[in-house]
């Protein structure tokens, strides 16, 4: 049992993560025609019934039929229109950049708090969930990028450091 629990934290790490996507087949709410991405925010939420292949996210959502493939790209990556003049992970000084691509991709996901202070907190604590392993911008940078964070989620656009 203990094994269990521990391959599937695993899996549903590499599903927030980016590595391993769930695709499958809606029955609820809507049946749907076509298979469909569970986005990887989910990955902490749903419930897997294994013997059936599918997975349930709360009381009304059911997907059947549900395969794993390795992710085409990882949460964080933007299409080439949404990327236009990023530069890489490093500024030219050897400074990292401010992962104002992540932070939106979150903030497209959520509720903005009424302040900017507990939205910092509530964002820096999505980022450390997801993004495991990197690099946790500064609360107080964070602070100062939140109207501009819902502004770019707003749009479903995000211009990078140009």
């Amino acid at each position: 049992m203990r094994a269990r629990k521990a391959l599937e934290a695993d899996f549903r790490c590499r599903i927030a993560d980016g590595r391993l996507q769930l695709v499958g087949l809606s029955m609820k709410p809507v049946p749907a025609e076509s298979l469909s991405a569970v986005p990887s925010v989910w990955a902490d939420h749903v419930e897997f019934d294994w013997a059936k292949n599918a997975i349930k996210f709360g009381k009304d959502m059911l997907l059947i039929d549900v395969t794993v493939k390795p992710a085409a790209s990882p949460p964080e990556a933007l299409s080439a229109t949404e990327t236009k003049g990023v530069r890489s992970a490093r500024l030219d000084g050897g400074r990292r950049r401010f992962p104002m691509a992540e932070m939106v991709v979150i903030a497209r996901t959520r509720a903005r708090d009424a302040s900017n202070k507990g939205e910092a907190k509530a964002l820096i604590a999505e980022f450390k969930r997801l993004y495991r392993g990197r690099k946790v911008p500064a609360y107080r940078t964070v602070v100062d990028h939140v109207s501009e964070i819902y502004e770019l989620a707003a749009e479903n656009a995000c211009p990078l450091n140009p």
